[in-house]
């Protein structure tokens, strides 16, 4: 949960500004930038297909911890897109995030439901998305006031960075020896 918050306000603090940075800083059009936020979307399709060959392949643990790496990483290619390459670079950014996101999602949600009893579930779930989704005002707020006091592009690649601590709440945990997903618990 902690590192799903993390991982939450420094997605979100891009998320103010990436239509601000794209628009104005890029001069990409409402459509293009329609077509580079649905490139995303599209690779929830192959992220969803891989993610149970990668949890067997490198282990549940260890595929939550990349894959969140990963996801946050290709933040990292947002501020590094302009002139002729914007466009490709923002959705190739898109498409392996949303891959590596997906697949670190599907792993997460499915150990939480196996370890929490049947009871319990829509207690677990509420009080987890009233906390990680409860944090996305602190990440716009916090993105909106780097983008105001440092510029965009800059914000974005700070907020990236700081994505990238998201795992480390897994990584320095036990999760990170979790080769399998445990039987279900009832």
């Amino acid at each position: 949960m902690l590192a799903s918050i993390a991982d939450s306000i420094f997605l979100k603090a891009i998320a103010a500004i990436f239509v601000l940075y794209a628009t104005r800083e890029l001069e990409i059009t409402p459509v293009m930038l329609g077509v580079i936020l649905a490139v995303g979307g599209i690779g929830a399709i192959p992220g969803a297909l891989l993610s149970a060959s990668a949890a067997r392949r490198f282990g549940v643990g260890s595929t939550i911890i990349g894959g969140w790496l990963i996801a946050a990483a290709t933040w990292l290619m947002v501020p590094l897109a302009t002139g002729a390459v914007a466009v490709p670079v923002l959705a190739v950014s898109m498409l392996l995030g949303g891959i590596a996101g997906t697949i670190v999602n599907v792993q997460q949600w499915s150990l939480r439901q196996l370890v929490t009893p049947d009871a319990l579930q829509g207690r677990v779930t509420a009080s987890h998305r009233f906390l990680v989704y409860g944090a996305y005002p602190l990440g716009a707020l916090l993105g909106g006031w780097l983008g105001a006091v440092l510029g965009l592009r800059l914000a974005i690649a700070l907020s990236a960075l700081g994505a990238l601590t998201a795992p480390l709440w897994v990584a320095c945990s036990p999760l990170r020896a979790l080769r399998e997903q445990p039987v279900a618990s009832r």
